[in-house]
């Protein structure tokens, strides 16, 4: 594929310019400017007018109103985020060693990462050492999440080295998201048998799709596992970043961690029955 030449930049240009200058001067300036309240405009002044002309309160239009409110917050707060990531990206281009220092949450992550792959225990080696293991069975299924599939989570982990208990059957659930819109039914579950009480159990789910595990057991249950919805619980672990160094990298580290406060929570985003979700967490020097 050829590089692109004088020709092509200038096209791309000259689609962006009257791209703006039609949505910008013909919308805005000729259309949506005229619809204004004794000349103040935006959503919620439109929404008056409406209002008006109705000669009533609607409760339609009022919800039209504040999501389109919404959608404005929500474009301001997105948009100078999407700018940053673009930037970044084209860094990685122009400038690849200076990729990582551009941002400050790309930097937290993969130190947090490089820690917690350090710390990682594969799962052939786990299944060898577990079979000398004293731990105390207990009845019930317990459902570890792990984001790697072939490694131990670490609230299995903790949960052997602090409580010293194991269900008599553990499952190592890992949910995958493809790069198309949706996962066929064949698709959506495989389970595999390990030594002894562990199971492999993979749900997958498109990135239209949103990753309700909780549904998606039905389909775990037809791929062949067996478990007792009621003596079944989900073990979460999750991390701490702890900011540990210096100067300007201390000022770094510090804003990953507030960052990383902000991240979602696994039992709203999985949709996981939050009266049988145990959480074991670890706190992670960067």
């Amino acid at each position: 594929m050829e590089a692109p030449g004088a020709p092509e930049v200038l096209g791309n240009l000259s689609l962006m310019i009257w791209t703006l200058i039609v949505i910008v001067k013909v919308k805005y300036v000729f259309v949506l400017l005229r619809a204004d309240n004794r000349s103040e405009g935006g959503i919620l002044s439109l929404y008056t007018l409406v209002r008006l002309a109705a000669g009533r309160r609607s409760i339609p239009v009022l919800l039209l109103a504040l999501a389109g409110a919404a959608l404005f917050a929500g474009d301001a707060a997105i948009t100078p985020t999407v700018s940053v990531l673009s930037a970044v990206e084209g860094m990685e281009l122009v400038l690849p060693p200076m990729a990582s220092a551009v941002l400050p949450v790309t930097l937290g992550f993969r130190l947090v990462k490089a820690r917690v792959q350090k710390m990682a225990v594969a799962v052939p080696s786990f299944l060898r050492m577990m079979q000398k293991s004293s731990a105390h069975v207990i009845p019930g299924t317990a459902f570890f999440l792990t984001g790697d599939p072939d490694t131990v989570p670490s609230a299995l982990m903790h949960n052997l080295k602090r409580n010293r208990v194991l269900h008599e059957q553990a499952v190592l659930l890992t949910v995958e998201t493809f790069r198309v819109p949706f996962a066929t039914v064949d698709e959506r579950a495989s389970v595999e048998f390990l030594h002894g009480p562990f199971v492999r159990l993979i749900l997958r789910f498109g990135f239209m799709e949103t990753p309700n595990v909780s549904r998606a057991m039905v389909h775990a249950r037809r791929a062949g596992l067996r478990f007792d919805v009621m003596a079944s619980a989900f073990f979460l672990g999750w991390r701490r970043a702890v900011a540990t160094g210096s100067g300007l990298e201390l000022l770094m580290d510090r804003m990953y961690v507030s960052l990383s406060r902000l991240a979602a929570d696994p039992t709203d985003f999985y949709n996981l029955p939050c009266e049988r979700v145990v959480e074991l967490g670890e706190r992670v020097a960067i």
